[in-house]
């Protein structure tokens, strides 16, 4: 629970404070036993490249969604670009980082902006749960499914409550139960407001997410989509026959697709540059093999100026570029079929 007084804020559970080295230097309050995130900001910042693509992208006015907020860093980082006239709803499956997110806007100075966080668990549908193989005291966690052995396993372990409590201390979680709404639902309890930007990092959700999305997508035509694709958790609540859905949803609502292409994910000396995109098939997300790398997609109808910069690779078909206006393309110098750059990034 989180109490104001004046510039005092009052915060009922454990919390360590770290400012992010990175970006636009945030100030994050975290769970201390939460070890992978308290070592990431050790070293500076949680998901820095992550961070600078969503600054690069949101604008001022969007409505942003950002689905599996976590500690809220990128919801922020979106309301700060988004501005007063922004919107910005976070959701994530864990219940407890809400109450640090919550406090993370504060520390931030944002308590006056359109920011808002809720517990549940994203999906194709709503008013039913999903099992989420996780910690009520830890971020951590993954949708698992109805059928997956560790469920079975848990569920009978669970009758004892301390075995239950040792899990945690072992690194193991046991499954519990998380609403689910879709992302139409959400939109529908908004009043049907289009959507300009949408981050989803759900841990597996993706594809059932789409399903759920098709309205508010097709509703929205400059949306731009902002997800992480894993095949093996898409594999473990998706079947295949629902990807090849969602893409070829994708492919009939006119989507182009790059893939984020950087070094160490987790590297707080990269920066953003004429090679951190790059052209790939929408199709590429079918590829189910035991091979096959998760990855960071950007998904727009047409991209900008500022999605060609960061792609010296794109050809004008790879951008869509026949949607362009000269307002649109007025910053890039076109040869070749590709783009050259007027700056150096």
């Amino acid at each position: 629970m989180i109490e104001k007084h004046n510039t005092t804020v009052l915060f009922h559970g454990p919390v360590q404070i770290f400012k992010s080295t990175y970006g636009t230097g945030l100030n994050l309050a975290v769970y201390p036993d939460d070890r992978a995130v308290v070592d990431f900001l050790s070293k500076g910042a949680i998901e820095p490249i992550i961070e600078s693509l969503v600054t690069t992208l949101v604008q001022d006015g969007f409505f942003c969604l950002d689905l599996g907020t976590n500690y809220g860093h990128l919801a922020i980082a979106m309301s700060l670009k988004a501005g007063e006239s922004g919107e910005v709803h976070a959701y994530d499956a864990t219940s407890i980082v809400g109450g640090y997110a919550e406090l993370n806007v504060l520390l931030n100075g944002l308590e006056n902006r359109n920011i808002h966080f809720y517990n549940f668990a994203i999906s194709d549908n709503s008013n039913s749960s999903i099992l989420f193989d996780g910690s009520t005291n830890s971020y951590l966690g993954k949708v698992s499914s109805q059928y997956d052995l560790a469920h079975i396993k848990y569920s009978a372990i669970s009758f004892f409550p301390a075995i239950k409590a040792l899990f945690p201390y072992l690194g193991l979680f046991i499954p519990y139960q998380v609403p689910t709404i879709s992302v139409d639902e959400i939109m529908k309890q908004n009043g049907n407001k289009l959507v300009d930007f949408l981050r989803a990092d759900i841990e597996g959700s993706e594809c059932k997410m789409l399903l759920g999305a098709q309205q508010t997508i097709a509703a929205s035509p400059n949306i731009i989509i902002f997800m992480e694709w894993e095949p093996q958790p898409i594999k473990r609540t998706s079947s295949f026959s629902e990807a090849k859905q969602c893409v070829d949803f994708l492919k009939n609502e006119k989507f182009n697709i790059l893939k984020l292409n950087y070094g160490d994910y987790d590297d707080t000396t990269l920066r953003l540059s004429k090679d951190s995109l790059i052209p790939v098939q929408i199709d590429t997300l079918l590829n189910f093999t035991d091979q096959a790398l998760k990855g960071e997609y950007i998904l727009m109808r047409h991209f900008d100026s500022k999605i060609a910069e960061l792609c010296g690779a794109c050809t004008k078909e790879d951008l869509g570029i026949e949607l362009y206006d000269e307002r649109s393309s007025q910053d890039l110098n076109i040869a070749d079929d590709h783009y050259s750059l007027h700056t150096d990034l």
